[in-house]
């Protein structure tokens, strides 16, 4: 099971970790969310850090997970308030 949060406009359940993965979190607006298209920038910068065994290697993290907590439809205005 993995761990949950959320507020009233909605729930989030996390997947069980990775064993020893080090985890990121991503706070944004619609730009992070990226629903138009397959493949949003956390994703991509999932795949470089784990893509770099010098990084794995000088952090001793085995693996690393960008999780995209961005919500579409949100910008600026709504992140001043």
């Amino acid at each position: 099971m993995g761990l949950e949060f959320g507020v009233e406009a909605f729930l989030v359940n996390l997947p069980p970790q990775r064993a020893s993965a080090f985890r990121i979190a991503v706070l944004g607006n619609s730009f992070s969310a990226n629903t138009y298209h397959p493949i949003t920038w956390p994703m991509a910068l999932e795949d470089i850090l784990n893509e770099d065994e010098a990084l794995k290697e000088t952090t001793g993290q085995p693996t690393f997970e960008v999780l995209n907590f961005a919500l579409d439809g949100t910008g600026l205005d709504q992140c001043l308030r």
